[in-house]
């Protein structure tokens, strides 16, 4: 019995040993099937790493099937451009903010004014509208040629002078030869030698009244200026200012001018229209010289001097409206010109002074004006526009050269006497009527 409850007690637990066993087994086989199926993905997916990094085996593989060749060079083509992109991308975009944006970069360049040696102005070249652009106060300096912007003259064809500036210097522009317009501000007294010289692109100029002297040879051979103006104001044109510019067809002098030097419009060869206005004093030799297209000229008779051969060789010149005296005190200024003078008429004028009347309730308030009508009374007006310079007279009163008169704020209740000269200035027919000299008074009451 012994030996029958032994045996059955093995058998239970050989029964209950093989039930352990049995799960261990089913869950071993099942890691090593996991682990085999995961070594065989990893030995699958290892021929492409290996293709990527070991260009040899790719070669080999390419050789021992060479039919599957151009499908692998395509899809590797196209996986290594789809891994390039996120690349460039972010390296385009540390190239954008590296690189700065053009247009302020432009501007950064633009507002950075350099100081011009010597003196108090500052120069930039505006690269967007092709300007140089000068600005600050007082005189340019006289470095002429060694200007810094000479080095630069194909970067810019405008120049703008700002107001502020008081001088041109010699020499400033000089065969800059791009330049085809400057702007010159009121502030600018005087152009020195040569400041433009053979600037063969500059087709305007327009000179304001605040400069007194254009320099010796300031436009000489700009031979591309089509239109002219001096201002007047304008006192000094200097020798061979304005020679050769054979393109000019029109030019007036104003009345303030008082010096024409020598050569200054010389070989002018397009000017046809010459007009020197009442004031003008002084012509020099060879002014006109060879100005073949001009055919009337009218010089009013405020002129004094006429030097030699100013006319020479004007071939067309038919006609000099011009006062007689003048003409025939100076012979030799119409040598080698065969024009017919038309000697100016007299202007006879008339005028006497009366008693113009200003409140004082107003004049006490801000400053008043009285027209010329009001204290001037004309019988004969004369021919040509009236100009007016005071002689004597209260400080308080002014008179224009208009002939308005302006008396100033605060003056003090009182008659005032105000003595004036006036002229008639003529025209192509009339001479000038010459000074006369008046009396009026202003009534402050």
């Amino acid at each position: 019995m012994k030996h029958i409850k032994i045996t059955s007690v093995l058998l239970s637990i050989t029964m209950c040993a093989s039930m352990v066993m049995t799960p261990v087994s089913v869950i071993a086989d099942e890691s090593e099937a996991t682990s085999e199926t995961q070594t065989e993905v990893t030995e699958k997916e290892e021929p492409e790493t290996k293709e990527t990094q070991a260009p040899k085996e790719t070669e080999k593989q390419e050789t021992e099937a060479p039919e599957e060749k151009e499908p692998v060079e395509t899809e590797a083509d196209e996986t290594d451009k789809e891994d390039e992109k996120p690349a460039d991308s972010k390296s385009e975009e540390a190239a954008e903010e590296k690189i700065p944006d053009e247009s302020a970069k432009s501007k950064a360049k633009n507002t950075a004014a350099q100081k011009l040696p010597d003196c108090n102005l500052t120069w930039y070249i505006d690269e967007s509208s092709r300007t140089l652009i000068i600005g600050g106060s007082g005189d340019m300096n006289n470095n002429g040629m060694s200007n810094p912007w000479h080095k630069k003259e194909n970067q810019f064809d405008k120049v703008v002078i700002k107001t502020g500036v008081t001088s041109i210097s010699k020499e400033a522009f000089e065969e800059c030869k791009n330049i085809t317009s400057v702007s010159i501000p009121n502030s600018v007294t005087s152009i020195g030698k040569r400041a433009f010289f053979h600037c063969i692109a500059l087709k305007s100029v327009t000179i304001p009244g605040s400069v007194k002297t254009i320099g010796e040879s300031a436009f000489q051979y700009c031979d591309s200026i089509t239109k002219l103006t001096i201002s007047n104001g304008v006192k000094i044109i200097g020798d061979g200012a304005f020679c050769y510019c054979d393109k000019i067809a029109s030019v007036s002098i104003p009345g303030s001018v008082t010096y024409i030097g020598n050569s200054a419009f010389l070989n002018c060869t397009s000017l046809t229209d010459l007009k020197i206005s009442y004031g003008a004093q002084e012509i020099y030799e060879a002014a006109f010289y060879g100005c073949e297209k001009l055919t009337v000229v009218t010089i009013p008779s405020s002129v004094t001097d006429l030097d030699y051969g100013i006319f020479s060789d004007c071939t067309n010149l038919s006609q000099i409206n011009i006062a007689e005296e003048l003409y025939k005190n100076n012979p030799w200024a119409w040598n080698g010109c065969s024009a017919t003078p038309k000697f100016l008429l007299d202007n006879p004028m008339t005028v006497k002074g009366k008693t113009a009347k200003v409140k004082y309730k107003k004049v006490r308030k801000k400053k008043r004006t009285v027209s010329v009508s009001k204290y001037l009374k004309f019988t004969k007006k004369g021919q040509g526009s009236l100009i007016f310079s005071k002689v004597s007279g209260s400080k308080k009163i002014t008179v224009a050269k208009n002939g308005v008169v302006t008396v100033k704020k605060k003056t003090k209740r009182k008659t005032y006497k105000i003595k004036v000269k006036v002229m008639a200035t003529g025209n192509d027919s009339y001479r000038d009527s010459g000074w006369k000299t008046v009396t009026f008074k202003i009534k402050v009451k």
